[in-house]
């Protein structure tokens, strides 16, 4: 390292004050994003809010140049601005030994993170979570990633790289216009395959993974499916019934659920509460949540909702239940089919419950086993006590425990900021569940197929009729103390009069009485 450049002043630079540079310029970004683009019509806020990056991108871009020419300048100049006596090492990785040193730390971070195994956490909420943290330029995205709910992952790995290209630009200009003697092509290239070698790992395990925010070109994260039924948009898809029967003006309960009922305790607030709903306010936002089945238990746990709209609880959920000396109490409301999904192309059309148990527990691995092509059967699950894994365990497997998952859903972010998730991605190979309503209603998507099971596809008419095998009651859950709560008594019982089991059909789920 005799004739590298100043070694601790460029880690300090790119381990510390350009990830701060950037960190302050996304906070600006967002900020001018969001003054700028909230009066602009929707098509037009995603191109302003790109251009508005860009001043931020080049001045981050420049800055990084400047380090980099600084610091060459610094460790082969005296200060009266003479060449120094040593000339620059035509070792590639000396001559840039920083840029090696951090380049390969983040590379190494990132593959530690990808590869770590599937446990109780969503696998990649995992990497971000240990990426960021052993990442400081990671941070700022992690957060904006959040924000805007932008795919890919991959995109994680973009500020380092931005900083330390940026860097190592700024100083191959400098030892340009120190006419410098070029580097050594052996030190160069062992760099670029060793990167190539670690990005083509980094990708090759990414896919492997089958993770991705976009089927078949539809948006599937949750958070902005549930957006569409907030009542304070101007043109939300809430069902709505005549006149209601019930009007509440004061002491309004706070709800919470599942994703899949958010379209209908959000069309049965706005039926009701007297208050103003032509737009968003932190008191509606507090009164209409939707944190997911097993937030939405834990918020009703610890007072934070006095009624949530779920399935029934899991098992893990009724000992929280104890463990906080509570009990719930649980009104059904109506019904919902729990399906399977697979690619629209896939020839499968339908399968057992025996047949789905012996996916799920690897008894049978390939498509062929089942009267597909041939090819392996990538068996998506769901988060333990997520509704539609409770569903799944008491539906299908009966007792019969899941296989460990190649993939938990997908939530980025950073502590307990981030709560989103992914569906699944629209591979051919693949096959996952849900809830029909959420599929067919909420995603709008036509790129995946929903399977019969044991010979019945799950139509309304076959729910009703009581023939499709894998039905889920809705319901509205209480525990004993809200459940005396008077406003939350007259909203229960508005749900189940027969204006309520109007909302309820209209939203799209079947009422209780029609089985």
């Amino acid at each position: 390292m005799k004739n590298s450049p100043r070694l601790v002043r460029s880690l300090v630079w790119l381990w510390l004050w350009l990830p701060l540079l950037f960190t302050l310029l996304a906070v600006l970004t967002v900020l001018l994003m969001a003054a700028v683009t909230r009066a602009l019509p929707p098509v037009w806020q995603a191109p302003i809010g790109v251009i508005s990056c860009l001043p931020a991108l080049a001045v981050l871009v420049w800055r990084c140049l400047v380090a980099g020419k600084k610091l060459v300048r610094r460790a082969y100049q005296d200060a009266s601005g003479a060449g120094a006596n040593r000339a620059p090492s035509r070792d590639f990785l000396a001559r840039y030994a920083g840029v090696v040193i951090v380049s390969g730390y983040t590379l190494a971070a990132a593959l530690t993170a990808i590869w770590l195994p599937p446990n109780s956490h969503a696998v990649l909420a995992r990497f971000a979570n240990v990426f960021t943290a052993l990442q400081l330029p990671a941070c700022a995205l992690v957060w904006l990633l959040h924000v805007f709910s932008l795919p890919p992952l991959w995109a994680l790995l973009a500020p380092p790289a931005v900083i330390y290209l940026g860097f190592a630009a700024g100083m191959a200009l400098e030892f340009r216009a120190m006419q410098a003697p070029p580097t050594r092509w052996r030190g160069r290239w062992l760099f670029v395959l060793a990167l190539t070698a670690g990005a083509l790992m980094f990708m090759w395990r990414l896919s492997a993974l089958r993770v991705d925010l976009v089927t078949g070109g539809t948006r599937l994260d949750d958070r902005e499916l549930a957006r569409q039924f907030d009542p304070w948009r101007r043109y939300n898809q809430l069902a709505r019934v005549g006149a209601p029967t019930l009007a509440i003006s004061g002491d309004f309960p706070r709800l919470d659920g599942a994703t899949a009922l958010y379209p209908l305790y959000a069309a049965a607030a706005r039926a009701v509460y007297q208050r103003d709903w032509s737009q968003w306010s932190a008191e509606n936002a507090a009164l209409l949540k939707v944190s997911k089945t097993p937030q939405a238990y834990q918020n009703l746990l610890e007072g934070r909702a006095d009624l949530i709209f779920a399935l029934r609880p899991s098992a893990g959920q009724l000992a929280a239940a104890a463990a906080h000396g509570a009990e719930y109490r649980i009104t059904p409301l109506g019904y919902d089919a729990f399906v399977f999904f697979v690619r629209w192309d896939n020839p499968v059309s339908g399968l057992t419950t025996a047949q789905l148990r012996d996916i799920y527990t690897r008894r049978v691995t390939d498509w062929a086993q089942v009267g597909g092509r041939a090819g392996k059967i990538l068996a998506f699950q769901r988060p333990q006590d997520s509704g539609s894994q409770t569903a799944m365990e008491s539906l299908v497997m009966r007792g019969e425990p899941l296989a460990p998952p190649l993939l938990e859903e997908l939530a980025l972010g950073m502590g307990d900021i981030v709560r989103e998730a992914a569906a699944y991605r629209n591979r051919r190979a693949a096959i996952g569940y849900s809830f029909r309503y959420f599929v067919e209603t909420m995603t709008g998507t036509d790129r995946l197929k929903l399977l019969a099971i044991d010979g019945v596809p799950p139509s309304a008419a076959a729910i009703r009729a009581g023939d499709y095998p894998l039905v889920s009651e809705i319901c509205a859950v209480t525990t004993d103390r809200t459940a005396a709560l008077p406003n939350v008594k007259k909203l229960i019982a508005w749900l189940q009069s027969e204006q309520g089991r109007q909302l309820i059909e209209a939203v799209g789920y079947i009422p209780s009485r029609d089985r």
